[in-house]
């Protein structure tokens, strides 16, 4: 569980299309349409851990051989997301968000842009089961478990970069290229726990 904690915040606090709404919406339209931001944000990622469960709840009533080899494809594909972190570049341009729209509206917005990135669903299929322990009972719990504790880290991060945003946006204004060791440290230590979830399973 612990590990499985760590590896979370540590897909959570790396930068993408999410940090940089939120943090764009708190620093244009202030902390109260940030924290709109950050819950449409995070609640746009429910429906790919319902279909990342579904989908792996299925597997395990296939074959055992069946859901092995999805953990040893997805294990893989973690490995490959933090290649992807050490080769990826920093930028982070942020957007000025229209004080006229409502936060409501901001919060549909920040839904939308998670809910339609398909790649989230295939994280989860990939993520979660790596830590679902089949000779236990109550894979499906086990499932909701996981992603439930995911969920709340991600709210959590996401409440801090909205409440946060002037001091997080200033941070990265000021020191736009010093940040190129962030996703490259972070996808060092994602391949690190990637490896030995791999070789736990040999």
């Amino acid at each position: 569980m612990n590990s499985f904690i760590i590896a979370s915040f540590i897909v959570i606090l790396m930068p993408g299309t999410g940090f940089v709404y939120t943090i764009s919406t708190g620093v244009t339209r202030g902390k109260k349409s940030g924290v709109y931001a950050a819950v449409g944000c995070t609640l746009a990622i429910i429906p790919h851990m319902i279909a990342g469960i579904f989908t792996m709840f299925f597997l395990t009533n296939i074959n055992d051989m069946v859901f092995q080899s999805v953990k040893f494809v997805g294990v893989i594909y973690l490995i490959y997301l933090g290649i992807t972190m050490i080769r990826g570049k920093v930028s982070y341009e942020m957007e000025q968000e229209d004080k006229k729209i409502s936060n409501l509206k901001i919060g549909l917005k920040g839904m939308l842009i998670n809910l339609l990135n398909p790649k989230l669903t295939v994280f989860f299929l990939a993520f979660i089961p790596q830590y679902i322990d089949k000779s236990e009972r109550n894979i499906l719990m086990q499932s909701i478990q996981l992603d439930m504790i995911f969920l709340v880290i991600s709210l959590l991060v996401f409440l801090i970069y909205a409440l946060l945003s002037g001091s997080v946006f200033y941070f990265i204004e000021k020191g736009n290229q010093k940040l190129s060791w962030l996703p490259r440290l972070s996808g060092i230590i994602f391949i690190v726990f990637s490896i030995q979830l791999l070789v736990s399973r040999i």
